[in-house]
């Protein structure tokens, strides 16, 4: 999906915060203007959207948890377009976490100008979060905005083997390794 960079940045708030944000990522230009590119797959009335990289940076590893980096005009514009353009009734984050609340503004008591805020808008972002991931998913609950839905993970047991198959590989591996050896040494091992 692409927007044209004027309508969203009208509908943004960031003038009154004088954040300046990188322009050229996920941007496409031509003689009509200058667009940003916002990738969807729409299956019925849901849109899967991934979450925009966050900076400049090509190795997201490092700027992931970095709260110092401003996001994106892209980023910012991608969210302003399920909010305000798609009109989404909710976004469901899927994973351990997002970077959305990994962006720069306060920890908690956000005001309305942090980009978690501005992202956010009024739009519910609902957050599947794995259970044994306390304190990231306490930073997806006060700075994204998140409901939580905590999940366990799943169980995990011993495999075990079915029968006599270990004995019977470890005989079948034992016979062959002694026929294979020398006389000399078949009588050291036996």
């Amino acid at each position: 999906m692409v927007q044209h960079l004027a309508g969203i940045r009208q509908g943004m708030k960031l003038k009154a915060s004088g954040v300046k944000l990188p322009e050229d990522i996920m941007v496409y230009e031509n003689e009509s203007g200058k667009y940003f590119v916002i990738p969807t797959v729409q299956v019925g009335n849901v849109n899967f959207i991934p979450q925009p990289t966050k900076a400049k940076l090509s190795d997201e590893s490092l700027i992931y948890h970095n709260e110092s980096i401003p996001l994106t005009h892209q980023y910012m514009a991608a969210y302003y377009w399920i909010n305000e353009v798609y009109d989404a009734d909710a976004i469901i984050h899927f994973g351990t976490h997002g970077t959305l609340e990994w962006s720069p503004g306060k920890e908690i008591g956000l005001w309305e100008y942090d980009y978690p805020s501005i992202c956010a808008a009024d739009t519910p972002i609902i957050y599947p979060y794995i259970m044994d991931n306390v304190g990231e998913g306490s930073q997806a609950k006060h700075r994204g905005y998140a409901v939580m839905i905590d999940h366990l993970t799943p169980p995990i047991v011993a495999a075990g083997i079915y029968g006599d198959l270990v004995t019977h590989c470890m005989t079948r591996y034992t016979s062959t390794l002694l026929r294979m050896m020398p006389t000399t040494m078949r009588a050291i091992v036996s």
